[in-house]
């Protein structure tokens, strides 16, 4: 089986840098302590971290992250009978592990003499420590190592000098089953020569709970660097390790069992040897040693510091390691390394610690008084319920004529991240996310000439509270953050009651090939001479991409409104199509490229409150969805059709209730459309408190509507996608709850095809022709949809970008 090596090498200075290579999110200030930090150690249980580390004044604290290090609590000091517990660190750093009931261990030397072992234990909330072992030494240890395998068996080993004559040093194992109760042992590490030291050991239990022991026996003249199985009734036979010579410092040297395969261990290290330091991996494996070497001629590699997780082989990358010049992982074993890229921190480090969650790669670092956190995710993860929000901006992107998806969400961090990812099998499998600026609600479009556009808001100095990046999905490349100038006499403006930031609604039109690809954007804004509360919209030259000015718009200012929703079609000219909340009601405006605005049309149910709209634009028609509370208070969707080239004022239909199946505690919310036929809302169960991605699909003069996803737990802000390819392949991605965490998920329906000879894609209403057809055979009705059909049809197409 494959394993997932991640090596972690650090070596010199870490440098701050804004791009993060895929999955990493941005480092995190969790601590100025005000007193510098040292010697980390650190643990993870599902979601749940936590970190221990020593300040050089008042010794021992740990933190912990309940959501996978999304929030911390504050540094909590560690305190046995009232007094803080200060360390040896100096030589050999204290040991956290975690048992399966959340017990926290701490194994440490104190820090003056008489030396020692001392392991002390604390349930949740972790308040009260207790001692649960002593040993005192006869010296300072080189290494002292605990190991906790489940669900409380602890692995406890040390080493010491001898304070009578020969003045040997010796290495000493011990045994806990019951949670550090009793201990057996200690088990003398045997030597294979008279009169040498076993010291600066190594443990690792591998899945089986087979333990083994690295160590260095050595006397004046003589240096082994061995490996020994701890077996039932003693030790194994020694094993020389391939080199002789590894760094003996705390992260030069790490041993680690394989999480899956028994009596397979690994290991990275560096060669005190050699100047420059070379970066090696080692996998003992069925009595044998595999060697490779992961970088070498490396200056700044003398003297490297090492860390590494294993995992079972995954989809995503499995191993790491960093130093100055970058990341390395290996997918198949530790057999090759390909090397990453930079993965810079802090100007320098004193001490770090990489470990895993069940979702993520997580690192600590320290750095004079600050402590910092940096996670790689294996999936698409957010701590906000909001990550998908809102449905009047699209969140869900497909290529033209294929099932590769883009998703763009929202991670709320200290920074507050905008993340895009990216899927060839149609949501099947994610590509590791990419961080692509900070900011909330952003707003994306994909123009089939070969771009994907995302804007939000982030507020800024100089007029400059929106950003822009765009993704060129051919060459497979994202352009730099622009900063998008607001108007001048204009600001953003936040939703006072909900507390949400300026929501962006955009699109693009044209082609950059053509020069005249334009940025259309439609935000809540404030008039700054006079208060005015309004809808801005604003277009920006995106030909060239920085810097981007706006163009002042000097037709009709839109009234006061919230959630824009954008569309545009270009039969024959192009047009805006654009529908908002105010004052409870939906209304609809459009332009052309060079008019003024209409004046906004109501389309929603007249005397009922209505919200959140959602527009979709496709060939003839547009298809606007929202939601209404009905007389139980309770809300339903709804939708209103129109041909885009009839009259702003002229609907070919009356508003439709779409979501009508459920009883009275359910509610319909935030519902989105593609391509007309397809809508996907928030169905919300308030019995069970159940909260599932439902849809609606309209076809063969008939509609479905079922559960789009029955999922594990509340889901929020579903997006929707349709492809048509001889069948019809209905897609969505929304936010799903997870323990305190929230994920990012997807799923794809495969509906069959309407019957032979029957087309689902070309329609009209009212009794007129569609603007294609030349010539027909006949129609028929799908629904409230007349669709053209017939084995002879001859069409008249304009070739229009919003086709996809």
């Amino acid at each position: 089986m494959k394993k997932i090596i991640l090596c972690l090498i650090l070596i010199g200075f870490l440098r701050a840098f804004i791009d993060m290579p895929p999955g990493w999110r941005h480092k995190n200030t969790l601590v100025n302590a005000n007193e510098l930090v040292y010697a980390l150690s650190a643990v993870a249980k599902g979601d749940t971290i936590w970190l221990l580390s020593e300040y050089s004044g008042s010794g021992l604290h740990f933190l912990y992250s309940e959501n996978n290090g999304f929030d911390f609590s504050r540094p909590l000091q560690v305190l046995v009978d009232q007094q803080p517990v200060k360390t040896l660190f100096t030589h050999t750093y204290p040991k956290l592990v975690v048992d399966n009931e959340n017990n926290l261990y701490i194994v440490y030397c104190t820090p003056a003499s008489p030396y020692t072992v001392v392991v002390i234990k604390s349930p949740p909330p972790w308040q009260n420590w207790i001692k649960k072992f002593e040993y005192v030494l006869p010296s300072q240890p080189h290494y002292i190592g605990l190991i906790c395998y489940p669900p409380n068996h602890l692995h406890l080993i040390y080493d010491f000098q001898n304070n009578s004559f020969p003045y040997l040093w010796d290495t000493h194992y011990r045994y806990s089953s019951d949670g550090g109760n009793t201990w057996l042992g200690p088990f003398l590490v045997p030597r294979d020569t008279e009169y040498t030291n076993i010291s600066y050991p190594r443990i690792a239990v591998d899945v089986n709970e087979n333990v083994y022991v690295l160590y260095h026996e050595w006397a004046q003249y003589y240096l082994q660097i061995k490996l020994r199985k701890k077996l039932p009734a003693g030790w194994s036979n020694s094993i020389n390790f391939p080199f002789q010579s590894t760094g003996i410092s705390e992260q030069q040297c790490v041993m680690k069992g394989d999480p899956s395969v028994p009596d397979v261990i690994h290991f990275i290290y560096n060669l005190s040897s050699q100047n420059p330091t070379s970066i090696y991996y080692t996998r003992y494996q069925s009595g044998t040693f595999f060697t490779k070497q992961i970088c070498s001629n490396q200056d700044t590699l003398k003297g490297a510091s090492i860390d590494f997780v294993v995992e079972p082989n995954l989809i995503k990358l499995d191993a790491y390691g960093t130093h100055d010049d970058g990341v390395w992982y290996s997918t198949d074993n530790g057999n090759t390394w390909i090397y990453e890229g930079r993965q810079w921190l802090v100007p320098a480090f004193q001490h770090f610690v990489f470990g895993k969650t069940k979702r993520s790669r997580f690192l600590f670092d320290s750095y004079d008084i600050y402590l910092y956190f940096l996670s790689n995710d294996k999936e698409l993860i957010s701590p906000y319920s909001g990550a998908t929000a809102l449905n009047s901006q699209k969140h869900l992107l497909r290529e033209p004529n294929t099932q590769k998806l883009h998703v763009i969400y929202t991670m709320r961090s200290d920074s507050n991240d905008i993340v895009w990812a990216k899927s060839t099998d149609g949501g099947t499998t994610w590509q590791p996310y990419k961080i692509i600026g900070h900011g909330l609600y952003p707003s994306s479009w994909l123009n089939p000439s070969g771009l994907i556009s995302v804007a939000w808001y982030q507020p800024g100095s100089s007029n400059t509270y929106g950003r822009y990046r765009e993704y060129n999905y051919i060459t497979n490349s994202w352009s730099n953050l622009i900063w998008l100038k607001w108007p001048p006499g204009y600001a953003p403006r936040e939703d006072e009651k909900a507390l949400l930031p300026p929501v962006f609604s955009i699109v693009t039109t044209g082609k950059r090939t053509d020069n005249n690809l334009t940025l259309h954007l439609v935000s809540r804004a404030v008039k700054t001479a006079t208060n005015e509360k309004i809808l801005l919209y604003v277009s920006y030259d995106i030909n060239t991409l920085d810097p981007i000015e706006p163009t002042v718009d000097t037709s009709k200012i839109l009234i006061d409104g919230k959630n824009p929703s954008l569309g545009f079609s270009n039969i024959g000219v192009l047009k805006l199509h654009l529908v908002y909340e105010s004052g409870n009601i939906i209304y609809y405006s459009e332009r052309t490229a060079t008019g003024n605005w209409t004046d906004p049309y109501p389309i929603s149910n007249p005397n009922k409150p209505a919200y959140n709209p959602s527009i979709e634009v496709y060939g003839d028609s547009l298809y606007v969805v929202w939601s209404e509370p009905e007389s139980n208070g309770k809300h339903d969707v709804w939708r209103r059709r129109k041909k885009v080239t009839e009259p702003y004022d002229q609907w070919s239909s009356s508003p439709e209730r779409v979501s009508s199946i459920n009883g009275d505690n359910y509610d319909s919310r935030y519902p989105t459309n593609s391509e007309l036929k397809y809508t996907l809302w928030q169905e919300e169960d308030h019995s069970y408190y159940d909260y599932d991605p439902w849809f609606r699909y309209d076809y063969n003069s008939q509609y479905v509507i079922n559960p789009f996803k029955n999922t594990l737990k509340q889901s929020y802000f579903p997006h929707s996608n349709r492809y048509l390819s001889g069948a019809i392949y209905l897609f969505g991605i929304w936010t799903e709850e997870d323990n305190l965490l929230y994920r990012i998920l997807s799923h794809r329906i495969l509906l069959s095809a309407p019957p032979d000879g029957e087309s689902s894609y070309l329609s009209y209403s009212g009794g007129e022709n569609s603007p294609y057809l030349i010539e027909r055979e006949g129609i028929k009705d799908y629904g409230n949809i007349r669709v053209d059909i017939g084995q002879n049809l001859i069409y008249e197409f304009h070739l229009d970008t919003i086709y996809s």
